[in-house]
């Protein structure tokens, strides 16, 4: 997280920008003076849409299961923090002002997913073929989500950090079937960020 996505998005941004773009960017990163209905995007959305499509599905939560969702969310101030501090306060954030939001959701959702593959190697090449299908068009919808709530929070990569490590931690979180809600609270919210920044665009 440091050496391959903090230091580069701090050098990146001090090239381009100076000092002045870095203390911006450290400004966004702990933004965190918001409306809190942001809060409920970020922390909440995802999780009450998975639960409510899981409980459908036939899934009984139990407390382990909030127990193992509250520890993944522990994992935001350690990596999807400065994950997010490159992803989305340098790669998406720079597109979309030179390209609007919704090229710079689709190219950085492609980036993102490749990031991805080699957590695949060792598989049969159809098996990784089929993965990183799913794991590109989920990237996408959730840059979606990223660039709308990024925007609506006037810029706190902080949110979009919470959001992120909500994602994980819902797939983490061993509601069954976890993942099959999680794709489906995904495309729900990804289409509606979708609707939402194109408006802007």
């Amino acid at each position: 997280m440091v050496f391959a996505q903090l230091v580069p998005a701090v050098l990146v941004t001090a090239a381009a920008d100076g000092r002045a773009g870095v203390r911006d960017l450290v400004r966004r990163i702990f933004r965190w003076r918001v409306h809190p209905a942001w809060y409920a995007v970020a922390f909440l959305a995802l999780p009450a849409a998975v639960l409510g499509v899981a409980v459908a599905f036939g899934a009984e939560p139990t407390p382990p299961m909030l127990a193992a969702y509250l520890a993944q969310l522990a994992v935001l101030p350690l990596v999807n923090l400065w994950e997010e501090t490159a992803v989305m306060g340098v790669i998406q954030a720079r597109l979309t002002a030179a390209r609007g939001p919704v090229v710079a959701a689709v190219v950085t959702g492609l980036v993102f997913g490749l990031y991805h593959l080699p957590l695949q190697l060792g598989q049969p090449v159809g098996d990784i073929a089929l993965s990183m299908a799913v794991i590109l068009v989920v990237a996408v919808l959730m840059r979606f989500v990223a660039g709308w709530l990024y925007a609506g929070t006037g810029g706190s990569i902080l949110l979009v950090a919470g959001l992120h490590a909500t994602f994980n931690a819902v797939n983490g979180s061993g509601l069954p079937p976890a993942t099959a809600p999680a794709l489906v609270a995904v495309w729900a919210l990804g289409l509606f960020a979708f609707g939402r920044l194109s408006r802007r665009a």
